[in-house]
This record gives structure tokens, C-alpha cells and sequence, in this order.
């Protein structure tokens, strides 16, 4: 079991420093990385003293946020107006939610980000941001992406339309390839990039947590009878209700976002199922179909990693309570006695299971993985059953 006590950075003169507001990081980790600067500059920690910088960078996610929904609103008006196949237009508005949802959860974890530094600052003597080899190749994976995606359908688009058009207008085609870019990167920004950072770093706190509730586990496991003294309990049951803190916090932080996020990746993962599966979906132009199938892959293998990653807290909790349960049991019927029974041992026994849910709505759990698919092909089916 790790130390309960926060390790303090101190100076070389032995005082502890002060957080200026260029050293804002320092009650979340000894320095700064990739994932604190991008939650500190898009409003998404809460601070008491902020910088021009992050105030610029606030406002620019904002107005893009705001012109890109009104931007997709437009889209799919437009396909109205042009009488477009009822299964099409269908897409487009699935598809359109799914980006509208996307930046709710910018919005509602803005709302909620004094919980989001609570949690962190909580978390800060477990470093829970610092990332693993594979964790980093899996961050620059999804950092790429909205500039790799551009790129393929923007050169797409311009080989495959001889007069390239804005909502219709016939522009300078240095302008509509200009606006095609900046339009198509933020589109990909906010979905899938956006939401696979919000899902990384909710797995990333939940691995955090649950190799907690694991070190702790272990911990009860190899203590001996002659150690684990009503002192030493005391300590375990202090610990646990550190971690059902924790676990609360999350709860707080991600409820609303996981079912956000979970309604974007449904809203995805359908129609381009269903386009894929349509009569002559696989003969479509090999760019349009890799396209379909990253973005299935991506919005289906996010619902499954949320599933999995956050079904392992109440795995672990069980673990715990199970490790607990036999180890006082141990105690109670030792000849010596040594051990004792804890007065407050059935307490442990009580604690949370630490199961997450989306709005209480969606419970992550890992058992939910085949209804998860169930439900895909259902509504799949039902999407294309009239085409």
C-alpha cells in the first residue's frame, strides 16, 4: 500500500513554494505534461489566478465550439433543402448529434471543473497524469488524427469535384480550399479527437484508481496476523475512505460527460454500421471507406474501453472486500488472538462497490459489453430496415 501522506515539493532552502500563477501546476503534479496544459487552457481546471495566455485559448475553443455546431446546423438544413434521401438524412442528423453532444461535454465538464481540480489535487501524491510508454503512443495517436483525417478527405474531395463550392457558392477555389481545411480539422477535432481525449483521460484516472485499490488489496494480503493490528486497520479504513473520495469525485466529474459521450459514440458507431452493411456499402470508394470503418472502429472501440476500463472498479472493490473478509476472518479465529477483531471491520465490508454510471442512466459495467453490441445491431437494423 502506497503512503497516505502527499509528498510536498519543496526548495532547495527547504520552504515549500508558492503557486505564482506560472507555477498553477504544482498542486496537480511536480511538472507540467501535455494533458494538465490542454485542461488548464480550455477552462476545464479551475483557478484562482489566470493568465492572458490561457483567457485567449479559452475563448477561441469557445467561438470555435459556437460556429462549428452553427456550422453543422446549417449542413443539415441544407439537406433538407435539397430534398435529400430520407436514409441520408438521417445520417446527417445522427451525425450532426453527435458533434452537438460532442461540445456539451466541453460545456458541462467546464461547468464542473472545480471538481476536475479537487480530483486531480487529490490524486497528486499517485502522479495519475503521468503517462505510460503506450499511453503516450496512444495520445499522440489521437492528437494526429483530426490532422490526418483532414488531409485524406480534403485531397479526396478536391480529386474527386471539379468545382469545389461553400453552402452552395461557387468561391476563389484558393479561399473554398482554405475554409474546406479549417472546417474539416475542426469538424475532426471535436469528434472523434475531443471526445477520445476526454475517454483517455477518464481511463487514465480509472487505471490510476483501481491499481490503488489493487496496491491495497496486496498489501492486506501478505500482512501477517502479528501485523495486522486494530492500528493497522484503522490505517486500511482510513485508506478506503480516501478511495471512495476519489471514486465520488469521478462520479461527479464524468456523469453527465460518460453519457454524453456514450449518446456521440452510439450516434456514430449506427450509421456508418448501416452504411457498411447497405447493398453495395463495401463498393464505395476506398478512401470514403476507410473513413467509415476508422470512424466505426473508433466510436465502438471508445464505448468498449469505457466499459471495460470503468467496469474494473467494482472488480477490484470486490477483490478488496473479499481480501478483507478473509484476512479478519483469519484474525477472529487465530489461537493467539494476536490480530483482534477490528471493532469497525464490518464497515469494511460495507464500502462502496465504486460502480461509475452516465446520469445513473448507463451503468459501466463489464458485463454490459454484449448488450452494448446488442443494442448497436438493433438499432442498426431498425435504421435500415425501410431502405
Amino acid at each position: 500500500m502506497e503512503p497516505s501522506s502527499k509528498r510536498s515539493v519543496r526548495r532547495k532552502d527547504g520552504s515549500e513554494p508558492r503557486a505564482s500563477s506560472s507555477e498553477w501546476y504544482l498542486k496537480y503534479c511536480d511538472r507540467q505534461n501535455f494533458y494538465l496544459k490542454f485542461l488548464y487552457y480550455t477552462g476545464l481546471l479551475k483557478e484562482s489566478s489566470i493568465t492572458p495566455r490561457r483567457q485567449v485559448v479559452y475563448k477561441i475553443v469557445t467561438v470555435f465550439l459556437f460556429f462549428a455546431n452553427v456550422e453543422f446546423l446549417v449542413q443539415t438544413c441544407i439537406g433538407f433543402g435539397n430534398n435529400m434521401d430520407n436514409f441520408f438524412l438521417k445520417i446527417a442528423l445522427l451525425n450532426c448529434l453527435s458533434y452537438v453532444v460532442s461540445s456539451f461535454v466541453w460545456y458541462k465538464m467546464k461547468k464542473r471543473n472545480n471538481y476536475l481540480s479537487s480530483l486531480l489535487s487529490t490524486l497528486r501524491w499517485t502522479r495519475p497524469l503521468k503517462l505510460t510508454a503506450a499511453q503516450v503512443f496512444f495520445l499522440l495517436y489521437i492528437c494526429s488524427t483530426p490532422l490526418f483525417l483532414t488531409t485524406v478527405v480534403v485531397e479526396f474531395t478536391r480529386a474527386t469535384s471539379s468545382d469545389l463550392r461553400v453552402y452552395g457558392l461557387k468561391i476563389n477555389p484558393y479561399f473554398a480550399t482554405f475554409l474546406l481545411y479549417t472546417r474539416t480539422s475542426i469538424q475532426f477535432f471535436i469528434y472523434p479527437t475531443w471526445i477520445n481525449l476526454v475517454v483517455m483521460l477518464f481511463s487514465v484516472i480509472c487505471l490510476h484508481v483501481s491499481r490503488l485499490i489493487r496496491l491495497l488489496r496486496v498489501d492486506i494480503e501478505r500482512c501477517s496476523l502479528t501485523e495486522f493490528t486494530t492500528l493497522k486497520q484503522v490505517e486500511i479504513e482510513k485508506y478506503v475512505t480516501k478511495i471512495s473520495g476519489v471514486v465520488k469525485l469521478l462520479q461527479k466529474v464524468f456523469s453527465v460527460p460518460s453519457f454524453l459521450l456514450s449518446t456521440a459514440h452510439l450516434c456514430t458507431c449506427i450509421p456508418t454500421l448501416g452504411m457498411l452493411v447497405l447493398p453495395g456499402g463495401l463498393s464505395m470508394p476506398a478512401v470514403a471507406l476507410g473513413l467509415m470503418v476508422f470512424m466505426f472502429t473508433n466510436s465502438f472501440g471508445g464505448l468498449l474501453a469505457y466499459l471495460w476500463i470503468a467496469g474494473g472498479l467494482p472488480i477490484e472493490a470486490d477483490r478488496l472486500k473479499e481480501a478483507l473478509r478473509s484476512k479478519l476472518l483469519q484474525a477472529r479465529l487465530s489461537e493467539n488472538g494476536v490480530g483482534g477483531a477490528c471493532p469497525n471491520g464490518m464497515k469494511f465490508l460495507k464500502v462502496s462497490n465504486f460502480e461509475l454510471s452516465g446520469c445513473e442512466i448507463v451503468y459501466f459495467r463489464r458485463s454490459s459489453i454484449l448488450a452494448l453490441a446488442g443494442t448497436i445491431l438493433t438499432y442498426t437494423v431498425l435504421l435500415i430496415s425501410k431502405n
